[in-house]
């Protein structure tokens, strides 16, 4: 009875542990995200803890382009093979697209030695992988992504780790969502300067046009100014 008390005393210590590696990893994608990291910096953090905490032999993350319709790479780790780079899956080519169709988790427990759809992973017959776990990466009822993880031997998922995986996801989706809006934002800004340079340059040539004695005039002056300004 004692040797069960300590064997089951250590199962909880062991258990109370990774639960709090866990949730420390989170925290670290968590302070990633928030410190607006390259998304590749953030979700390479986010495949670190995965094959860690999980034991995941390789994973990678896809991308969602919904104007293309296609899954494009955009990190993966512990691939023998890392051509990966610039592979791209339209929708309904391959186990990934049907993941990201279905929107659903598509569990593949043992791989055939050609498994069809993968044919678009350069070498991936040389892998030796056994099983196979994809999942979508949603946010707001919006595909973004897919996360998918290989195991060389028989993978098991479920219980606790699955529900860490999905957890992971879910920081995936945030990590997407953050850069999305920050690019958007960017190209906005973006837009608005041109438009305002635009603006600056057509009253400019209105003038000219207005008056024959100003014509280049207002260039001539914004060409001495930032020479001016160079030399201050």
């Amino acid at each position: 009875d004692q040797a069960a008390q300590a064997i089951e005393n250590a199962k909880q210590y062991n258990n109370a542990i990774n639960h709090l590696e866990r949730l420390r990893a989170l925290h670290s994608i968590d302070q990633a995200i928030s410190s607006n990291l390259e998304l590749k910096t953030t979700l390479g953090l986010l495949l670190d803890h995965l094959r860690l905490h999980l034991k995941i032999d390789a994973a990678m993350v896809w991308i969602y382009n919904q104007n293309l319709q296609r899954l494009s790479y955009s990190v993966g780790m512990g691939f023998l093979n890392e051509n990966l780079h610039n592979t791209n899956l339209r929708l309904g080519q391959g186990v990934a697209s049907q993941v990201a169709l279905k929107k659903r988790d598509i569990f593949i427990s043992e791989l055939k030695q050609n498994e069809p759809g993968f044919s678009k992973y350069p070498k991936f017959h040389k892998e030796g992988f056994i099983s196979y776990y994809g999942i979508p990466i949603i946010t707001s009822n919006e595909l973004v992504g897919v996360l998918e993880d290989f195991q060389r031997t028989k993978l098991i998922m479920e219980g606790e780790n699955e529900e860490y995986l999905h957890m992971l996801a879910g920081q995936a989706a945030i990590a997407i969502d953050n850069f999305t809006l920050l690019e958007e934002l960017q190209n906005s800004n973006l837009r608005l300067s041109e438009a305002y340079e635009s603006t600056i340059e057509g009253w400019a040539h209105a003038l000219e046009m207005k008056d024959i004695e100003t014509q280049g005039h207002s260039r001539r002056v914004v060409e001495l100014t930032v020479k001016l300004s160079q030399m201050m």
